[in-house]
């Protein structure tokens, strides 16, 4: 294992212990996710910082893209255009007043959130695709799958601002039983095969959450006695 010795201590003990000798703090280096090398050549932060925030996500259980955003102050535009550079794609940031898709674009909720992509509007060019990990998609050929008669055309973004768009379309958390009902209409594809087999099971998972709201409403109405009948 190849080391960094730096002269300077840079402390962050709750994030990366690191271990001293001679008043020389010795940090191991560990290969960069090629999708934020782009972050260092840019000099928006140090090798040894993404290292710090690397070990702080490890050790935190989270995304490493929210801590580079939430403790190095990495702005979203910086790390997107890190993730465009990677994957060859333009960087689509959040855009709080885009409107949502029509609802033959729709796919459910649960698998949006699981596969992370979703079409976010019809252009000159194609359907424009949105997705964390773009080239992902687009080598599995779902896309081509849930959506024959259109060209797609790939946008990475950022997971936090996924996840904000997600929120923007389906709106926040389970949302009321007329939303699910709505999520539940509106899967109006030309889905085809083994791609309408896993948007379905998807969806089956939305109806799940309908149940499950309605028996969470039921008993909070005081209801004594619950009947879901097919």
């Amino acid at each position: 294992m190849r080391f960094l010795s730096c002269a300077q201590k840079r402390s962050y003990p709750e994030f990366f212990p690191m271990p001293e000798k001679n008043n020389v703090t010795i940090v191991p280096i560990r290969p960069v996710d090629h999708r934020h090398q782009g972050l260092i050549d840019d000099g928006v932060l140090s090798r040894l910082d993404y290292d710090l925030a690397a070990g702080a996500a490890r050790l935190k259980n989270l995304d490493i893209e929210d801590v580079l955003i939430d403790e190095f102050q990495v702005k979203p535009a910086a790390l997107g255009k890190s993730l465009a550079a990677f994957f060859g794609v333009p960087y689509e940031p959040f855009d709080p007043n885009r409107p949502p898709p029509p609802p033959g674009l729709r796919l459910p909720r649960a698998y949006v959130e699981e596969h992370e992509w979703l079409a976010i509007e019809e252009t000159q060019e194609g359907l424009v695709i949105l997705a964390t990990d773009p080239e992902r998609v687009r080598t599995s050929r779902v896309v081509n799958n849930v959506f024959p008669k259109h060209k797609p055309v790939f946008r990475v973004t950022t997971r936090r601002e996924f996840r904000k768009t997600v929120d923007q379309f389906y709106g926040d958390g389970v949302g009321s039983i007329s939303d699910l009902l709505s999520s539940l209409d509106e899967e109006g594809m030309e889905e085809t095969g083994a791609a309408a087999d896993e948007v379905e099971l998807s969806a089956d998972n939305e109806l799940v959450k309908l149940v499950n709201k309605i028996i969470i409403d039921a008993y909070n109405m005081g209801a004594s006695d619950i009947h879901i009948e097919p």
